[in-house]
């Protein structure tokens, strides 16, 4: 099952959590587990797949995995909005831009205020 590139269980009334060993597939790519009864949260290691570009969970009953949402290439990988919209980390990363972008403002109507009053030089 090493070079298994995808897992398609959506819709088959699969109840319990994800077991943990399907971060063991090296190879997989997608997984859609979505439409079931699954609960508990997503194993951390799925962390260790690299090559996944579809992790499809939602319409199930799982509590988010933070440490995932952390890594882009599960926060664009999950389709499951419920799970990583509330992570402290994108917020923290919203926070960190707005003030970016903040402290640019500040500083350009500085710079046109300072250059305004002391001339064009």
């Amino acid at each position: 099952m090493s070079n298994l590139k995808e897992l398609w269980l959506y819709e088959n009334n699969l109840s319990g959590s994800i077991p943990p060993e399907l971060g063991n597939l090296s190879s997989i790519e997608t997984i859609d587990l979505s439409y079931n009864d699954l609960s508990g949260s997503i194993p951390s290691e799925f962390m260790k797949l690299s090559n996944l570009e579809l992790l499809s969970l939602h319409d199930n009953k799982l509590s988010g995995s933070q440490k995932l949402c952390a890594y882009s290439v599960f926060e664009k990988a999950l389709n499951n909005k419920e799970i990583c919209q509330n992570s402290p980390i994108r917020t923290i990363i919203i926070v960190a831009g707005i003030i970016v972008i903040a402290l640019i403002v500040i500083a350009l109507l500085y710079f046109f205020v300072y250059r305004r009053k002391h001339g064009k030089n």
